[in-house]
């Protein structure tokens, strides 16, 4: 499967990891007529790329994920069965993969893929200047061209690896640190909602703080800095909001505030989770039930023909660590973008997704393709608060029966 896609569109990979024990530890979901793996045999290790999870070991069965390449899974079992010339191993509840591109391994399972730094984010990001940047197969100029990108294109590096002014890419290739110019992720993040919404974001870059009757400026907040909303009220023609007991006010229209919504009809448990996203301010609220409990600013589709945000009432279909989007391979834009292993990605529309955007710090105004782009911070905390969960180690995966997919309300 491509790990390159148009728009907001996707690649996928994915990986797991687990140990094998004694028939007195195997989880209920085990089978406990299954063919032994070895007392020496702790994991499994796929070596060719992405591997599908299933959920039974078929390979009809539904599909479950994708698990990355080069880390250890955990195994839980094994067995034979049809569609797969060696074993299926299972990896964990209702998650099997055929053994035939795995290296049975006496190592560990991973507890980790990898690092985060403070901004929530799996990789460092880096942008090719002016003139472009290669990604060499060495830490050489002399050494083979992997790849090369566009001035503007991305580049994700691992955290940890690095070699006098050159850092190595996910794939294990390099780019050097001359070519490329840091990318400063916004660390703007939404707020915990302890019981009303009663809360607001400025969107302006400066707005000014009013007291008294008649109104009074007193001073400035700038934008994506957090208010209090505790009262509205009209003065002719304008809206104001009262942000503190000090008698202080802001304009209605330098602030994007959420609204309460009401569960959809598509809601069928009491506290089902929930996401709802308000395209006129530019908000997003996550709910349990009738219940906020998470906000924050948005940036949406731009509104131009091609990037739109459409409405409607969707599920997420498949949710994904990192992935690469772009528009590369298409004739009819007038510029093209790359941006690299994009974290975070929660597809529930065709190609349309919720996700972080490390290019941009414009949370509150319509920026991108189509998707829903969010902070960093915003969108690990909503990655893990939807469903289905995905697993340490994967990099992929789909709802399924026994895992619903979370509600997601484009309005």
């Amino acid at each position: 499967m491509s790990a390159r896609a148009s728009a907001c569109a996707l690649g996928i990979a994915a990986t797991l990891s687990l140990s094998a024990g004694a028939d007195d530890r195997l989880p209920p979901w085990s089978d406990p007529g299954g063919i032994p793996v070895g007392d020496e045999t702790r994991s499994i290790l796929p070596q060719k790329g992405d591997v599908y999870v299933h959920e039974r070991p078929a390979i009809g069965a539904p599909r479950r994920g994708l698990s990355l390449p080069f880390v250890n899974l955990p195994i839980y079992g094994a067995i034979s069965a049809s569609g797969c010339r060696s074993r299926w191993i299972e990896i964990g509840p209702y998650a099997w993969v055929c053994g035939e591109n795995v290296d049975w391994s006496q190592a560990p399972p991973s507890d980790s893929v990898q690092m985060l730094d403070d901004n929530a984010l799996p990789y460092r990001y880096f942008f090719a200047g002016a003139s472009g940047a290669i990604i060499y197969t060495r830490p050489s100029v002399d050494s083979a061209t992997a790849r090369e990108l566009d001035a503007g294109w991305s580049v994700a590096t691992v955290l940890d690896v690095s070699q006098s002014g050159w850092a190595q890419t996910p794939s294990g290739h390099w780019v050097s640190l001359r070519e490329v110019s840091p990318a400063r992720p916004s660390a703007f993040h939404g707020e915990t909602v302890a019981g009303a919404l009663r809360i607001g974001w400025v969107i302006v870059p400066q707005a000014t703080v009013y007291s008294g009757k008649p109104r009074k400026a007193k001073a400035t907040l700038l934008r994506q800095v957090r208010v209090d909303v505790r009262e509205s009220e009209k003065v002719g023609a304008k809206g104001w909001i009262r942000i503190s007991d000090d008698d202080e006010w802001i304009r209605a229209e330098d602030l994007a505030i959420p609204e309460l919504a009401s569960p959809p009809k598509e809601i069928a448990v009491a506290r089902e989770r929930w996401i709802d996203v308000n395209l006129a301010s530019q908000t997003l609220v996550a709910y349990e039930g009738e219940r906020p409990v998470y906000a924050t600013l948005v940036s949406s589709g731009r509104g131009t023909p091609g990037n739109v945000t459409k409405k409607g009432t969707f599920r997420i279909w498949v949710k994904i660590r990192s992935s690469t989007m772009d528009n590369v391979e298409r004739e009819d834009v007038a510029k093209h973008y790359s941006m690299d292993e994009v974290p975070y990605v929660q597809f529930f529309s065709k190609d349309i997704a919720l996700h972080a955007a490390y290019w941009h710090r414009d949370f509150g105004k319509k920026r991108s393709h189509g998707c829903v782009n969010l902070s960093p911070l915003d969108a690990k905390a909503l990655f893990d608060f939807t469903l289905p969960v995905l697993p340490r180690a994967w990099r992929a995966v789909y709802p399924t029966a026994r895992d619903p997919a979370t509600l997601v309300v484009v309005r």
